[in-house]
């Protein structure tokens, strides 16, 4: 069963003191009979996302980019497929869409963005063939990484309290573990760990600045008295507190009658500095956390560089994109596809069907437009050399018009 972190049954978000000791639990290496627990570390990462929408929307905004690209499932290139490969291939593709083994690219998404992730497959025969019809999910406080390699293992909380770790069959699961440090051989939290902190202390100057906007959401407001009225004698503290009622009335009424020599003052100065001071860390932080995620800062308003930096960062971004795609591509490829093939096919010919996305190129028509003028021979009106009228097409955005289509 998933992990109740006690820490967090009455509060959003856990204390400084609290986060260190998640860190030093999911630390330990199995030794000296000490074991290493990631259940707190990892229900306080999860909390995160509900506790900092900017950051919900960086993850959200991640997995959508991938789910934007088509998909299929192909035989690898370097082999002719055959009719009964065909067949199986079609047979194969039906499988995967019954099973709605495509909602798993949250899964494997959530295990690149926290470390890992794992769904236990059902499989059973059917007229389709064998294949999933049933896929049992782990919350992440029930995993952690195994000493395999690739492997995980299921932490199961006991009633009292305590756990114990066994490792998943990899031939009955689907298994993604990712480590952004390769160099830490248990760094548990991938990408959420490295910027939680971040989104942690945002969150709590979120309150401090909620509790300046409660002292100081209206201009302060004061008065100054003479310098010779002194606070120790009785009826020079008798001026000095009615001028205090004077501006107690004031700050409640937004009336008061003053002494001449009184001067009231607005001060507003306050006000602004921690507002500023709070939007320039709030911005630093979202910064920060999103070119952790995005390779970029994920801003409407590039300040610098212009076009030239947009192109930079939407170039980072695809690179990241590719990588995660790549990850989801060898997943369903290596534990969903092969298992299918083998229990409804044996041992392929050649090699194991395999799952792709499809990255359609993306032009600059401007350019690519400019560039097919430079080709033009402008007496004649014609290209210098030959060009596809197909490739002209696609390489501007439009389409070329079939027969009978009304053209200018």
């Amino acid at each position: 069963m998933p992990f109740t972190n006690p820490d967090l049954r009455r509060s959003l978000l856990p204390t400084v003191d609290q986060v260190i000791r998640y860190l030093e639990m999911a630390n330990r290496d199995n030794t000296n009979n000490i074991k290493r627990d990631v259940r707190y570390l990892m229900s306080f990462l999860q909390r995160l996302l509900e506790a900092d929408p900017y950051l919900m929307g960086l993850v959200q905004t991640r997995k959508l980019a991938c789910k934007s690209y088509k998909w299929n499932i192909r035989l690898p290139l370097q082999y002719k497929i055959t009719p009964v490969e065909e067949k199986q291939l079609a047979e194969t593709k039906t499988r995967f869409m019954r099973s709605r083994m495509l909602k798993l690219r949250d899964n494997i998404h959530d295990g690149i963005l926290f470390s890992m992730d794992a769904v236990n497959l059902v499989w059973k025969n059917t007229p389709l063939g064998t294949m999933v019809i049933q896929k049992n999910f782990y919350d992440l406080t029930e995993l952690d990484f195994a000493d395999e390699p690739e492997g995980l293992m299921h932490v199961e909380t006991l009633p009292n309290g305590n756990f114990t770790r066994t490792l998943l069959d990899p031939e009955t699961h689907i298994i993604t573990r990712y480590n952004p440090l390769t160099n830490r051989k248990n760094f548990i939290g991938s990408f959420m760990r490295t910027i939680m902190l971040l989104s942690y202390l945002k969150y709590y100057t979120k309150w401090d600045w909620r509790n300046l906007n409660t002292r100081h959401g209206n201009p302060s407001t004061y008065a100054t008295y003479p310098e010779h009225l002194d606070a120790n004698n009785a009826e020079d503290k008798k001026q000095i507190d009615a001028v205090a009622e004077m501006v107690e009335k004031l700050k409640n009424d937004a009336a008061a009658v003053f002494p001449e020599w009184v001067k009231v003052i607005f001060d507003t100065a306050l006000k602004a500095d921690h507002t500023n001071s709070f939007k320039l860390f709030v911005e630093a932080a979202n910064t920060e956390m999103s070119v952790t995620l995005h390779g970029q800062n994920l801003t409407t308003e590039v300040k610098e560089g212009s076009r030239a930096a947009a192109t930079v960062h939407d170039g980072i971004d695809d690179l990241i994109i590719v990588s995660d795609l790549s990850i989801i591509e060898d997943t369903y490829t290596a534990q969903y596809l092969r298992k299918d093939y083998q229990l409804n096919y044996g041992e392929p010919r050649n090699d194991y069907f395999e799952f792709y996305h499809i990255h359609e190129e993306q032009y600059d028509y401007e350019s690519n437009s400019r560039a097919l003028l430079n080709l033009m021979d402008p007496t004649t009106n014609k290209p210098i050399v030959p060009i596809k009228k197909s490739e002209v097409y696609d390489k501007i955005g439009y389409t070329q018009p079939a027969e009978g289509d009304e053209v200018l």
